[in-house]
């Protein structure tokens, strides 16, 4: 009796260990987008090398998980990214330099370029959209690897063509970019502001038309799947047609107003004008003295006063004018400086220098420094020449100042 009870338990154990085994638990999955700050035409856009391509940069997205498997990854667009639909406004030739003609009806497709960081993009995936929202962007059956390190990357182009040739061959479909007319706009002939959702398979070796059911990923059976959270600037979204793809500040060209109606410009984004950033800080924010150490004639150093200068987006030229002025906390009635004693009482007069010994600053008047270049700029601060009978006649305890520095840009 003992023994068919026991193999009954054994044949038990087995089973499950069996079913354990066959289990697979799906990795979280992680996902960053971000779109091109300002969009410009360019001919070809990199990594694109053939002068035929004519396009730009709407942005990309990096996708990681915890264990580096990402299966069958899919962007499901809203239908205004798909080919057919993108159509837009602008000066074409056939016989560039000559016969420009306003063109109405140039056509646009929204290509996806998908590889690891750190690969040749010449290797990865070309994918777009055509009358299906969903884009499988490593292939109908794809197990990528991406990393917090090393994720997998989607790069999103408005391209002129389709993706037969790859990003090192020629234009094969539309108007070749040599019709474009540089530095003009294009304008799109009806709004455009197409969004996203990315989603992955539960498991590997999945094909996406079996996990995908239309905008959907299925959540029973065999083939499962799910939308993956992205982190963009609109905020963290999951779903269909969630995130969107242009920024909304991004088109270069078109008619105030327009909108998502608006346009591109082809050719170089302006360089930005310099911005001249100046930051004042002191050597020691508080600073203790004898007064008899200052009486008379007596000038010596208490601090230095630093001016820093920095410059974005400059040529090496620039040059910024500024006025520094000191205050103090004394009442306003009176002139110059003043050691305040730490009850109400009388005050003791004093003197500051700037850089030498020989320049007083006069208290509320600005001191100009001119053509400062970029870099640090140092001046150092004196304190004396205190009348002596006045500290003598002065009450005893603390004296305290409080001086206050205000740096005013000229230009």
């Amino acid at each position: 009796m003992d023994r068919p009870q026991k193999l009954a338990k054994l044949f038990l154990t087995l089973f499950i260990i069996l079913i354990m085994g066959m289990i697979s638990v799906s990795a979280a999955v992680y996902a960053e987008y971000t779109p091109s700050q300002s969009l410009y035409f360019k001919r070809p856009p990199p990594p694109f090398t053939s002068d035929t391509m004519f396009g730009t940069k709407l942005g990309q997205f990096k996708i990681w998980s915890d264990d580096g498997n990402i299966y069958t990854p899919v962007v499901t667009v809203t239908p205004d990214a798909y080919s057919t639909a993108i159509k837009m406004t602008g000066p074409y030739s056939w016989t560039p330099p000559n016969n420009y003609k306003t063109a109405t009806n140039i056509a646009f497709n929204v290509i996806f370029l998908a590889y690891r960081q750190g690969s040749d993009p010449a290797t990865g995936h070309l994918s777009q959209p055509w009358s299906d929202s969903r884009v499988a962007v490593a292939g109908d059956i794809a197990n990528v690897q991406g990393t917090s390190d090393q994720p997998f990357l989607v790069d999103i182009y408005l391209m002129n063509t389709n993706i037969i040739s790859g990003i090192h061959g020629i234009a094969t479909l539309g108007r070749y970019g040599a019709g474009f007319l540089l530095n003009a706009a294009y304008t799109f002939n009806a709004p455009f502001n197409p969004s996203f959702g990315l989603a992955t398979a539960d498991n590997p070796n999945t094909f996406m038309y079996s996990y995908m059911n239309k905008t959907e990923p299925r959540t029973t059976g065999n083939n499962t799947g799910a939308y993956v959270t992205v982190e963009s600037p609109s905020g963290n979204n999951t779903g269909y047609g969630t995130t969107p793809i242009v920024d909304p500040g991004g088109m270069s060209g078109g008619e105030p107003g327009q909108g998502d109606n608006g346009g591109i410009i082809y050719g170089d984004e302006p360089e930005p004008d310099p911005v001249i950033n100046t930051l004042f800080s002191l050597a020691d924010n508080e600073v203790s003295i004898t007064l008899s150490d200052y009486t008379g004639s007596q000038v010596r150093k208490i601090n230095s006063a630093t001016l820093g200068v920095t410059v974005l987006y400059g040529l090496g030229t620039e040059m910024i004018n500024v006025d520094i002025t000191f205050t103090d906390n004394s009442p306003a009635s009176l002139t110059g400086f003043h050691l305040l004693h730490e009850t109400p009482g009388p005050t003791i007069p004093y003197n500051l220098f700037w850089g030498n010994t020989m320049f007083p600053i006069t208290k509320g008047s600005a001191i100009p420094l001119n053509n400062l270049i970029e870099g640090i700029h140092t001046n150092d601060i004196y304190m004396g020449q205190i009348d002596e009978t006045a500290v003598n006649q002065a009450a005893s305890g603390i004296y305290t100042s409080t001086v206050t520095v205000t740096i005013t840009n000229r230009d």
